[in-house]
């Protein structure tokens, strides 16, 4: 049975990228080189998230393929954007004079829009559970007005990817840990209202938040580092050669730590 409201839930996501990109151009690529470069990105992490899941849930489903495609039986987050972002520093070959953070922070937010924009379709799978609410919205099968996460979710993760696309404006490893960091933020605050079984913390809300510690974590060794570049950068000098006052500055070569940030 195909899944009609996966499906377009995906061209939604498809849209939202290409629109976006075009009104915001990537710094490190054209429009055309992103949906090239990201879309088998895409694929890995999707296929990697479900057989993680499965391997999680059902590890006898992993010989059944019908099984393995029906994506709404879950997939793990954390596991198939690792594998993404993997696939996509191992693939990216033709821009070497860009390093692998600079990338991913540059593709990072279109990552984030296309997450916004599934979340946002929750409308379209019948998908937008949450707590009872007066001013939520009527589940499929009927009952009581629930308050939409998804709708919520998407948002928050559409200003994440704002913030870490201004961030990686000056500072890409900045940017990667606002990606990092808010996304694992929405997805736990998120988890604490979406349905479950039992009353604790289910897997994905376990690992969102050890990923939300790692990152900020990852965010204050970035600052420290960067606290430590700016202590350690030279002063400038009046040359003699010019008689003092009103003479030519001379400064020292930039080093690599003060390479131009092609993000820039």
């Amino acid at each position: 049975m195909i899944d009609k409201g996966l499906l377009l839930s995906m061209a939604v996501m498809v849209l939202v990228v290409v629109g976006i990109s075009r009104r915001l151009e990537p710094r490190t690529m054209g429009r055309a080189e992103l949906v090239d470069l990201v879309s088998p990105a895409v694929f890995v992490g999707v296929a990697v998230a479900r057989l993680t899941a499965v391997a999680f849930e059902d590890p006898s489903a992993l010989t059944r393929f019908g099984d393995l495609l029906i994506i709404r039986g879950g997939m793990e987050l954390w596991a198939g954007v690792l594998a993404g972002a993997g696939w996509l520093v191992v693939s990216d070959r033709r821009q070497r004079g860009v390093a692998w953070f600079r990338r991913l922070a540059d593709v990072a937010p279109y990552g984030l829009w296309a997450m916004s924009a599934y979340e946002a379709t929750c409308l379209l799978r019948d998908g937008c559970f949450g707590p009872s609410s007066a001013f939520g919205l009527p589940p499929g099968g009927g009952g009581p007005r629930q308050f939409p996460v998804g709708l919520a979710a998407a948002a928050g993760i559409a200003a994440v990817a704002a913030l870490a696309r201004r961030a990686a404006r000056t500072d890409a490893p900045a940017g990667l840990v606002v990606a990092v960091v808010g996304l694992a933020g929405v997805r736990s605050l998120a988890s604490v209202w979406l349905p479950r079984v039992s009353a604790g913390f289910t897997r994905q809300h376990r690992e969102s938040l050890v990923v939300l510690v790692g990152g900020v974590v990852a965010g204050l060794a970035v600052m420290a580092r960067r606290s430590r570049r700016e202590r350690a950068l030279p002063g400038t000098t009046v040359s003699s050669s010019n008689g003092g006052g009103g003479g030519r500055k001379d400064e020292d070569p930039p080093s690599q730590s003060q390479e131009i940030d092609p993000c820039l």
